[in-house]
């Protein structure tokens, strides 16, 4: 089992590879630099840039789960290659501006918008993240669900890790709007 997780040179991608590392897992490290990485020596290391579709294949290979950072230009791509690859589970990073009334106007909720419209048109399983503050990384205290939806809520460091290690939806539940998780115990 290999997780790839994109924006890996990013704040919550750099810290959910940490934590999947921590705990035994393979985890990849995608990012278009992926020079500027610097991980463990056991944590592999790919050239997965979202806005060029020819890094995907290589980034995939033998990938069973992915996080996946928003970036709506080449989702749908991305969902295909990675339903080619036989990845069963995608966890995308979205944003709950995507609730918002003017959310076509906002550029922000709008690209995140597209990826998750992306998203749910494809074959593989997916469960996206809507943290309400952008400062929130996995290892944070607080994470606050905009509103119930077909999505998980849940903090952002137990939805991804759990969700990279199963795609099974027995353990996950929906909230309610405006409910506060603390952050789970590292699983």
């Amino acid at each position: 089992m290999t997780i790839l997780v994109t924006g890996s040179r990013g704040k919550v991608g750099s810290a959910l590879v940490t934590l999947l590392h921590r705990q035994g897992l393979r985890v990849r490290a995608g990012s278009a630099s992926p020079g500027d990485l610097t991980f463990p020596a056991d944590v592999e290391t790919v050239r997965c840039a979202l806005d060029d579709p020819s890094t995907f294949p290589a980034a995939l290979d033998s990938v069973t789960s992915v996080f996946l950072y928003a970036e709506p230009s080449h989702t749908d791509a991305f969902v295909a290659q990675a339903h080619a690859a036989g990845v069963g589970h995608i966890v995308l990073l979205s944003s709950s501006a995507v609730m918002s009334s003017d959310a076509a106007d906002n550029p922000i909720a709008a690209s995140h918008l597209l990826a998750e419209q992306a998203l749910a048109a494809g074959p593989v399983e997916a469960t996206v993240l809507r943290p309400e503050r952008s400062r929130a990384t996995p290892s944070s205290g607080r994470v606050r669900c905009a509103r119930p939806a077909p999505w998980t809520c849940r903090t952002r460091r137990a939805t991804a890790t759990r969700s990279m290690r199963t795609t099974s939806r027995g353990w996950r539940r929906q909230c309610s709007p405006g409910r506060d998780h603390a952050a789970a115990p590292t699983i």
